[in-house]
């Protein structure tokens, strides 16, 4: 029996819908931004709010009861970062002063045994030292416009979460309804595991945030550099970021105190303490608080955060792994998709065979998808 031939028509369809979709994602960020956020929060809140649900009669009103058990807590939080963020931010100018000054002096060092010239060097390192000086800064400036514009949203965000919360139940059965009967006990299982998979991983991740942010903030204050609450919990901030937010977490407090410290040892100990810290993070702190929610390979993780920042900046970074893990999902539930959900897993190193144990057939090849319909 002749095989199917290759359909150029609903090739040329994918390819279009793709394109049109990228263009979506990307020019009506406005509008897709605020509503994965709220979708992301509406989830983070809900066994809160079904708790408050057992005691308050109304829905409307449990949700009021959950807004406001978040609200206070995240309040004082936000006045605290924000009040050493002002006195870290002063401090700014010394920086530039004190490296200026150790540069000279490691260049009048390095030149006792190799001879540069001196002019020329200092020339070079004086015309980009703002430059490089101001990399990690301009992206923590990028972040905080990139929030400021996320909290003038805020309340727009919170709407649209409060109504998620509010008809749950609703949104739930549409969802369900989309499928046929016989595949429903699927689509179910299916919403379940995204919205379980989900919620573990975002409690996890403000849990190892938290964590993080106690640790960073304690050891900076031991080894005595200022404003310690803030660099501390700045870091574990950018822990969202993986692999990038990490080094930049601890590079900004091992500049600060490089700049400000009198003592050779205090930057150093800053390098030792975020190493030690990011230690534990990565062996013991984030594989028992989140385990293996996210079982997304590193190169996958890093292929979706530079299309993320691409599309949405800093936010779409945040997001590339909440939204990469429910990709996965949907591929690990549709058959055609699961070579693909093996794909970016972190068994794809361990387990190289399972491609061709077990899927290896026509109708696991991404190239049946455009076939012509016998």
């Amino acid at each position: 029996m002749r095989k199917p031939a290759f359909d150029l028509r609903k090739a040329s369809h994918f390819l279009i819908i793709l394109t049109l979709v990228g263009l979506l994602l990307f020019f009506a960020k406005t509008i897709i931004l605020p509503l994965l956020f709220a979708v992301i929060f509406s989830l983070i809140l809900d066994p809160i709010c079904s708790f408050f649900q057992k005691y308050l009669r109304w829905r409307w009103l449990a949700i009021l009861a959950t807004f406001l058990a978040i609200f206070i807590p995240v309040s004082i939080g936000i006045f605290l970062f924000t009040y050493q963020l002002k006195g870290a931010v002063e401090d700014y100018s010394l920086i530039t002063e004190r490296l200026e000054v150790a540069i000279n002096e490691g260049f009048a060092w390095i030149n006792q045994y190799v001879p540069i010239s001196r002019k020329k060097g200092l020339d070079y390192i004086s015309e980009n030292l703002t430059s490089i000086i101001d990399q990690p800064f301009d992206m923590i400036s990028a972040s905080i416009s990139a929030s400021t514009s996320f909290v003038s949203n805020f309340f727009l965000v919170l709407l649209y979460s409060f109504f998620f919360l509010y008809y749950k139940a609703g949104i739930t059965s549409f969802l369900l309804q989309q499928s046929s009967k016989k595949h429903r006990e699927s689509a179910a299982n299916l919403l379940s595991q995204i919205k379980n998979i989900t919620q573990d991983y975002l409690l996890g991740l403000g849990t190892v945030m938290l964590i993080l942010g106690i640790l960073n903030s304690v050891g900076l204050m031991v080894i005595g550099i200022d404003y310690a609450f803030f660099w501390g919990f700045l870091a574990a901030f950018l822990a969202v970021i993986p692999y990038i937010g990490t080094f930049i977490g601890g590079f900004l407090p091992f500049l600060y105190a490089l700049a400000v410290t009198d003592t050779q040892w205090q930057p150093l100990a800053v390098i030792g303490l975020f190493v030690l810290v990011q230690t534990l993070e990565g062996n013991f702190i984030t594989p028992k608080v989140v385990g293996d929610n996210i079982s997304i390979n590193p190169f996958t993780a890093i292929l979706g955060l530079i299309i993320g920042g691409s599309l949405w900046g800093i936010a779409g970074m945040v997001l590339a792994l909440p939204l990469l893990a429910i990709f996965k999902v949907v591929c690990d539930h549709v058959p055609a998709l699961q070579p693909v959900g093996f794909l970016i897993s972190n068994d794809l190193f361990d387990k190289p065979e399972t491609f061709l144990k077990n899927w290896d057939s026509d109708r696991f090849r991404l190239f049946s998808l455009f076939r012509e319909r016998q």
